[in-house]
């Protein structure tokens, strides 16, 4: 949404609404136009709030797009609210966050990565550095108004039991981003990692892990469990 916001409207008075959503339902693609739904979950759509107006969102509820798409029941989506819809966004960005480049940088399925104590333990030191960045993006967000539910929902102990949840139950996914990798194309670090880490260096946050990790998926490098600590420091 930044990049479309630069490039194609830089101009708050003709800039239109955007509206933003997560789908947990289990699609892969057979072909450039072809894919399967191969497991079906749910979606939440909500409208995003801009951090550069000082209007209020508009109503969900009113977008002919997001009443379309609910009333497909098979999708199960949730219209909600634009901080739901933030906390449920960046709940999604941390999950990614750990599970997609550690199942590249160690080459195995989604499941492997809890069963290896010391990948555990690389782990939990990710989910600390993106615990305080998506914190710090939702209270700049939402500012004096943002909820307390919606930053117990980003504290570290909270991220790390939905991290561990949805290792456990996609144990035998492939993530996407390996699937990039195993398919030769252009992974999504930049918009996952490399996100966290620009918003880092925005509010003040240390991330040398994540920083560690972009670095480490663009060339392309495997790590051993054995060199760990040699990499990654710890």
């Amino acid at each position: 949404m930044d990049q479309v916001t630069a490039a194609l409207f830089p101009d708050t008075a003709s800039r239109p609404r955007y509206l933003g959503g997560i789908v947990n339902h289990g699609v892969y693609a057979t072909s450039t136009f072809g894919s399967v739904h191969a497991g079906v979950a749910d979606a939440v759509i909500g409208t995003i709030a801009s951090s550069e107006s000082t209007a209020a969102p508009h109503d969900v509820t009113t977008s002919d797009m997001a009443q379309a798409i609910a009333a497909c029941p098979i999708l199960s989506t949730t219209l909600v609210s634009p901080a739901q819809l933030l906390a449920t966004q960046l709940q999604k960005l941390a999950i990614n966050a750990v599970i997609n480049p550690l199942t590249v940088i160690f080459d195995c399925r989604n499941g492997e990565l809890f069963t290896e104590t010391r990948i555990v333990a690389l782990a939990a030191r990710l989910i600390v550095e993106i615990s305080d960045v998506v914190r710090a993006v939702a209270i700049c967000a939402q500012g004096p108004s943002v909820g307390a539910d919606v930053v117990a929902r980003l504290d570290r102990e909270r991220l790390r039991a939905a991290v561990f949840d949805v290792g456990r139950r996609t144990a035998d996914n492939i993530s996407s981003m390996r699937q990039d990798r195993l398919a030769g194309r252009t992974t999504e670090i930049d918009y996952i990692n490399g996100y966290v880490v620009a918003r880092g260096v925005k509010y003040g946050v240390p991330c040398p892990l994540n920083a560690r990790i972009v670095q480490l998926v663009k060339d392309m490098r495997q790590v051993p469990v054995g060199q760990i600590q040699d990499v990654f420091g710890i």
